[in-house]
């Protein structure tokens, strides 16, 4: 686009018309004036500036073409003004040897508003953009708020609880494989009973096993399963804690955060060795096939050792002096016996309060052969 086309362009026609509102409005104010009259006096200057070849020729800056239209319409309201205030030619004169001046300052005065103008409306119009940018965001995000207020919900809720966590209060459950019916089920792997929790108001872990110290000869970890007839879990157990000074081994759960998924209060638990064998724990009820008395109240009982495998599986062995041992007598009753002496299958206990023949045919459970069961429970949240 050449100079001429930017000159006679809409976008500078309105630049020359701001220029020259404002020359009116500080010198001119007496002077009537309508826009369109004066877009019409600035469109007829420009025709008659763009008719000139001789001054088109030489003018080749936009700039200076703006002045001189400026200055013409100077001239113009110099003329209405003369016409009605009849001035002096000399001071006509400084007035136009002055408008020289007048003319570019308020031409580069009115660019520079322009300019500032432009930049304001860019700036404007970024905001705009931005702001239409982030409307929608904000739309975004208050479409999507239930969703992240329930998550920060959530969230929130888990660090309450994790927080809280040290504070549950655990209530421990103590089973022991001497509660069984140990006449009718001697064998100590197989443990049946009913645990008097509601499963469904409660979470439940098994925290570890107390197992006769020769437990650990016999396999490298433990797994026991629970099966109450529907559903079955399994829990594995390695080795903790192991002293000669004591006759239970601590067995610890791996996964010590595991809860129970079993809802069934009637359970039946049994335990399997490393190679996934039932895990021979031993028996108990064999039968006192002597009872001969010492007098004061010490009775030599003789145990039934026809069978080897069930007689090693009772564990005389781990049986040590003054330990205490349980008696289921012929009349069905359990007494306690403390044992004094121990020679091969015959033990010397001290028993109070009974008859002979209330020992005859009787049998015996080992204490040191028993295991412990450690649970744990809690309310669930």
């Amino acid at each position: 686009m050449s100079v001429i086309d930017d000159f006679k362009s809409d976008k500078n026609i309105n630049l020359i018309f701001n220029a020259a509102s404002k020359m009116i409005k500080d010198k001119y104010s007496n002077v009537d004036t309508h826009d369109n009259d004066l877009i019409n006096i600035i469109k007829s200057i420009i025709l008659s500036i763009c008719s000139d070849a001789i001054l088109i020729k030489k003018i080749v800056k936009l700039m200076e073409l703006n002045k001189i239209a400026l200055s013409k319409i100077k001239e113009h309201y110099d003329g209405i003004i003369n016409m009605q205030n009849e001035p002096e030619i000399i001071k006509t004169e400084e007035k136009d040897e002055s408008m020289k001046y007048d003319s570019e300052q308020l031409l580069l005065k009115v660019l520079e508003l322009e300019e500032k103008r432009s930049v304001a409306n860019s700036l404007a119009n970024l905001q705009k953009q931005q702001s239409e940018v982030k409307e929608p965001k904000q739309e975004s995000f208050v479409q999507q708020s239930n969703p992240i207020n329930f998550n920060v919900k959530i969230l929130e809720k888990l660090e309450v609880l994790s927080r809280e966590k040290t504070k549950i209060s655990y209530k421990n459950i103590v089973i022991n494989s001497y509660n069984r019916d140990w006449c009718n089920n001697p064998n100590r792997n197989k443990l049946s009973f009913t645990i008097n929790i509601d499963l469904l108001k409660n979470n439940i872990k098994i925290d570890r096993l107390l197992l006769p110290k020769l437990i650990k000869y016999k396999t490298s970890f433990v797994t026991m399963t629970i099966n109450n007839n529907k559903h079955a879990q399994k829990i594995i157990f390695v080795l903790k804690t192991s002293s000669n000074e004591n006759a239970w081994d601590i067995w610890e759960n791996v996964n010590s955060d595991n809860i129970l998924l079993i809802t069934n209060k009637n359970w039946h638990i049994s335990f399997t060795d490393f190679l996934n064998n039932d895990l021979d724990m031993g028996q108990d009820n064999i039968d006192i096939i002597e009872v001969n008395d010492n007098l004061n109240n010490i009775y030599d009982l003789t145990i039934d050792n026809g069978d080897k495998m069930k007689y090693d599986g009772f564990g005389v062995s781990l049986i040590n002096k003054y330990d205490n041992i349980l008696i289921k007598t012929n009349l069905g009753d359990n007494i306690q016996g403390k044992v004094l002496h121990i020679n091969d299958n015959i033990l010397s206990v001290y028993i109070e309060n009974i008859e002979k023949k209330i020992l005859m045919n009787s049998s015996l459970l080992n204490y040191k052969g028993q295991y412990t069961i450690m649970m744990s429970y809690c309310q669930k949240l």
